[in-house]
This record gives structure tokens, C-alpha cells and sequence, in this order.
């Protein structure tokens, strides 16, 4: 998807951002709504946590859970990130929307917006119940974005070449 010039030995590309697959599709979903960007705080991240309720519960209905671990997943998944967390994840996206040339490393783990959680062990802890969510949209998101690679380096321009191709952006 990148072209890959060719360099001089020993150049490295600057990159801004590491992103993993979930957050990649997180911008997908706001440059399909591009008012997300200017919500007020406080309106977006209400917005943002019950979206993260509403997917820790079907992550654990598609898994099988009980009705009582659902509710407490998505109990958890709502509280989970702090507000400076969510408005950080929002700014990261919006790196990329206000300026296409940005650059991104496409990696599977702790990228650039987890690095600044204060929980982000429990997304890394097979025996914490976000490890499991937090995997599985990781898979799922990949596996709609199969044309991205972990591990290259991505632009905002190739995320809106693959939007427009997917159909999720016009």
C-alpha cells in the first residue's frame, strides 16, 4: 500500500504515531463522522465510553459469557479509560485527519495512544478480562483492514485510499 522510496543507509522514516488495529479503525469510524472531532469534551467521552460498553458486552455475548460477566465487562469497559485517556485518543486520531501526512507505524500491541494508560497491563495480562477484549477487537479490526501490514509504516493517505476502497469513505 506504502511505496517504499528508496533511501540512503541508515535513514530512518519519521514516524508520529504507532497505532494498533483497533485505534486504526477508530479513525475510520470518525472521519465517517467527522463531528466526533469537535464535540465538546464532555459530550465526547460520554459518547465514547458507552460505545466501549456496548462492545465489551458483545465481545463477551459473541464469547459466550454469562449475563452477569457481560454486565460487568461492560460496567468495566465504561470506567476502564480516564478522561485524559479519551480525549489523547482523540487527539491522536486527529493528527492524522488534520494532517494526511502523518505517519504511522501499524504494530499488534501497546502503541502510542496505550502507552499513555495507566491500566495498559491489564490489556497485556491474559488473565485480565480486557487482555481478552482488547485481542479480540484487535483481530476483528485486522481482519477488516486486511490490506495493512504490522509492523509498516502508514499515511493518512493511505488510510483514506483504503477507506474510499472499502467503501467507508467517500
Amino acid at each position: 500500500m506504502v511505496k517504499k522510496n528508496k533511501q540512503k543507509k541508515g535513514y530512518k522514516e519519521r514516524v508520529d504515531l504507532e497505532l494498533r488495529p483497533h485505534h486504526v479503525l477508530g479513525y475510520f469510524s470518525h472521519e465517517a463522522q467527522p463531528e466526533l472531532y469537535t464535540l465538546p469534551d464532555n459530550k465526547y467521552i460520554s459518547n465514547l465510553r458507552e460505545a466501549k460498553r456496548k462492545e465489551a458486552e458483545e465481545s463477551g455475548r459473541q464469547q459466550g459469557w454469562s449475563e452477569e460477566d457481560i454486565k460487568k465487562a461492560g460496567d468495566s469497559a465504561y470506567n476502564f479509560h480516564s478522561d485524559k485517556l479519551i480525549l489523547h485518543w482523540r487527539n491522536s486520531i486527529k493528527k492524522i485527519h488534520d494532517d494526511p501526512d502523518t505517519k504511522f507505524n501499524y504494530v499488534p500491541g501497546i502503541d502510542s495512544i496505550c502507552q499513555e494508560c495507566h491500566k495498559k497491563e491489564g490489556c497485556h495480562d491474559e488473565r485480565h478480562w480486557a487482555y481478552k477484549v482488547v485481542n479480540q477487537a484487535d483481530v476483528d479490526s485486522h481482519n477488516l483492514m486486511s490490506e495493512l501490514e504490522h509492523g509498516k509504516t502508514y499515511s493518512g493517505h493511505d488510510l483514506k485510499k483504503l477507506g474510499k476502497k472499502k467503501g467507508w469513505l467517500y
